[in-house]
């Protein structure tokens, strides 16, 4: 089971690339 820290860490890579994706969707209806 992994620890609090690398939970938060692996959620936060998550989001964070989700983030990314949808900056770049925004970006082609700019």
């Amino acid at each position: 089971m992994p620890t609090y820290h690398e939970a938060m860490t692996t959620d936060l890579s998550t989001l964070t690339t989700a983030a990314d994706k949808w900056d770049d969707m925004a970006g082609e209806f700019k």
